[in-house]
């Protein structure tokens, strides 16, 4: 039978690696959202030329 604290390593080590899953997908959605807006603003900068 397992100990307690093997138990709990694990889930921490499990969360732990959910978290930063999470930290790099926003990551990715947040640089995707900025290169959206400068395509945007590079757009517009264009167009009043």
């Amino acid at each position: 039978m397992a100990h307690i604290s093997d138990i709990k390593l694990i889930r921490t080590d499990t969360t732990l690696d959910l978290s930063q899953k999470a930290e790099k997908d926003m990551g990715m959605v947040f640089a995707a959202f900025q290169f959206s807006l400068f395509r945007i603003l590079l757009g517009i900068a264009t167009s009043d030329s």
